[in-house]
């Protein structure tokens, strides 16, 4: 629920820079403009934020999530979270 509420927040920030632009409007710049906005708000403000809770609050988030406290997993993922990766390497 919290990550849709950035994604919200990053295409809002986006279309509000489309809005108030002077440049002409065309695919390419919307677009570009866009992602400007959403990646570090939608994308990136959530894994910062996931990644400081698995790593300085390890026990609190093992807890929440149903899982063994005092696991080094929690610390992994924080890293994995804060090094922006979503997908499991291929």
């Amino acid at each position: 629920m919290v990550i849709a509420i950035f994604y919200i927040l990053g295409l809002l920030a986006g279309a509000i820079a489309v809005i108030f632009s002077v440049d002409a409007l065309t695919i390419q710049f919307i677009s570009k403009t866009i992602l400007r906005y959403f990646l570090p708000v939608g994308v990136g403000a959530p894994l910062i934020i996931s990644s400081i809770g698995h790593v300085f609050k390890s026990d609190l988030a093992a807890r929440r999530l149903g899982w063994a406290a005092g696991s080094p997993f929690h610390k992994e993922v924080g890293f994995w979270d804060g090094a922006g990766r979503r997908c499991p390497p291929y």
